[in-house]
């Protein structure tokens, strides 16, 4: 029985051994790869072998894998520009074996044929380069360089049988004090840009303020002739235009203080408004007043002798006059005389009868707050007029 398990114990240890024989004299090449052989009496195989299982004879020859596959290094360095600044430079390179010239390969190199190559020419062939150019160079040209260096790297590394699948520089840096000289000068030209920018705001607030001055200039003439050739109408109308739109907001205002005020607004409203219509039928007004001149004059001698007393009680009441040529007369009513001219107390001065083309409008006193009307002219200007308690006026602006 001792026989019997002594056997198959041999036996057993026989077949393990013959078992692992395939395993010693095969080895495998993964996809992406290439293998080298080297044989201890020929030297290195001329040929590569492709994927999958190959058998070789151990201790006679040796298997070399080689990846394929494109992988990549990225090479530093520190170098000069052609002036004299000191730049740092990162270049990523995507490189792989030329599988053609692998045996070569080997034997000139070996497996790490990558380490013993890429950073010396690298390196190299970027000090080259980056020495041809100024450092502001290195930001405008970029692209210039960066092609520059891919084909020269790229020659380079196809003498060692080394393909580069692509070259970019992916790091360019400088010197701190490059760097700060750079930042000076944009701060530098920014300045100078808004000192520009100044000096041209400068110079047309410049002409704005010539012109503006020309303009108040030509205003002001034309205003000093409107006055010295119509007297303070002109001023007066801006008033009531003022005091129209002050009626206006006080109107829409929702905290009204008094209804005299805003009686006294609308009141003054309705004269600017008439005035304007008024305005507008001036040549029929004047051929009007031209017919019934004569008539007119006598009728306004007789009220004023007849009626002289209605108008006692105001006198020394603010007295406002709007006649149909645009002009208006405020004061004191301080009486009338004996040719039925108004005379007004805060002026000191008369207004003469001149023609009959200068009758009022409306002759309005006022008192506080509060504007009456004591005397209207009727539009047709006809023989209504007498049997109205009314003052018309034949009257000339005080200068």
């Amino acid at each position: 029985m001792e026989r019997i398990l002594s056997s198959i114990g041999k036996l057993s240890v026989v077949a393990g051994g013959l078992s692992l024989i395939p395993y010693t004299f095969i080895y495998d090449v993964d996809g992406g790869e290439r293998c080298v052989m080297f044989n201890r009496f020929g030297g290195v195989s001329e040929n590569t072998f492709g994927e999958g299982s190959h058998f070789y004879v151990p201790w006679f020859q040796t298997p070399y894998i080689y990846d394929i596959k494109m992988k990549p290094k990225v090479i530093n360095t520190t170098t000069g520009t052609r002036d004299l600044q000191i730049v740092t430079i990162s270049l990523r390179l995507l490189f792989r074996p030329h599988t053609q010239h692998l045996p070569y390969l080997h034997s000139t190199l070996g497996p790490d044929y990558d380490e013993r190559v890429l950073p010396s020419i690298g390196n190299e062939v970027l000090k080259a380069v980056v020495a041809k150019y100024n450092a502001e160079s290195l930001l405008t040209q970029r692209d210039k360089i960066s092609k520059e260096i891919r084909e020269s790297i790229t020659a380079r590394a196809k003498h060692f049988n080394i393909l580069l699948d692509d070259v970019a520089i992916t790091h360019l840096s400088y010197g701190k004090e490059f760097a700060k000289a750079i930042e000076d000068k944009q701060v530098a030209q920014q300045e100078s840009e808004r000192v520009k920018f100044i000096v041209a705001k400068t110079e047309q607030e410049k002409i704005a303020a010539v012109i503006k001055a020309q303009g108040e200039a030509e205003a002001a003439k034309l205003i000093s002739s409107a006055v010295k050739e119509y007297g303070k109408s002109l001023i007066e109308i801006r008033k009531l235009e003022a005091a129209k739109e002050i009626a206006e907001n006080l109107s829409k205002s929702k905290n009204k203080s008094t209804n005299k005020k805003v009686t006294q607004s609308e009141i003054l409203q309705k004269l600017i408004e008439e005035k304007k219509k008024q305005l507008q039928e001036e040549k029929k007004k004047k051929e009007n007043l031209n017919v019934h001149e004569m008539e007119l004059e006598d009728n306004i001698n007789h009220i004023h002798r007849n009626e002289q007393n209605n108008y006692d009680e105001y006198i020394y009441d603010e007295i406002l006059v709007i006649t149909n040529d645009s002009r208006i007369f405020t004061g004191k009513l301080k009486g009338f005389d004996q040719t039925t001219n108004i005379i007004l107390g805060n002026c000191h001065e008369r207004i003469y009868k001149e023609s009959m083309e200068k009758i009022s409008l409306g002759v309005y006193i006022i008192r506080g707050d509060t504007v009456t009307l004591i005397g209207e002219i009727d539009e047709d200007v006809d023989k209504n007029i007498l049997h109205q308690k009314i003052k018309p006026q034949m009257l000339k602006p005080v200068n």
